[in-house]
């Protein structure tokens, strides 16, 4: 999935804590949490940052609420990531692609319960 306006916008604006403001995925999450009333992770913020997930429609608005992010933005894809990690996208979509690969050598074991031709041609 990639990278949108809006996940984008979100990375920036963790980017820019102070001592006085301190940002983290953490204490965004928590603060969704009480505006949609239920538990929202670190790691959904993480996703959403990273392009890897697009979020739930209370939680598009609760970062318009907290961020000012309009809900538009979850739409608009942008090519580039962050500046700092341009080439991350590529690098991690090419090793997710690279896994499903290699495991489907290791499939013999789930197909006990087919008829017994894969194992067959897998033997072969």
């Amino acid at each position: 999935m990639p990278v949108t306006r809006a996940s984008e916008a979100v990375r920036q604006w963790l980017g820019q804590r102070t001592e006085d403001d301190p940002r983290s995925q953490e204490i965004l999450a928590a603060q969704i949490s009480q505006i949609v009333g239920r538990q929202i992770a670190q790691g959904t913020i993480s996703y959403l940052t990273r392009g890897k997930s697009s979020p739930r429609t209370d939680i598009v608005v609760a970062l318009e609420q907290l961020l000012g992010i309009p809900a538009a933005w979850w739409l608009e894809r942008i090519e580039s990531a962050a500046p700092s990690a341009p080439s991350l996208p590529d690098d991690s979509s090419s090793e997710e692609v690279n896994p499903p690969q290699e495991s489907s050598s290791a499939l013999p074991a789930d197909d006990d319960s087919d008829d017994g031709t894969s194992r067959a041609n897998s033997a072969a």
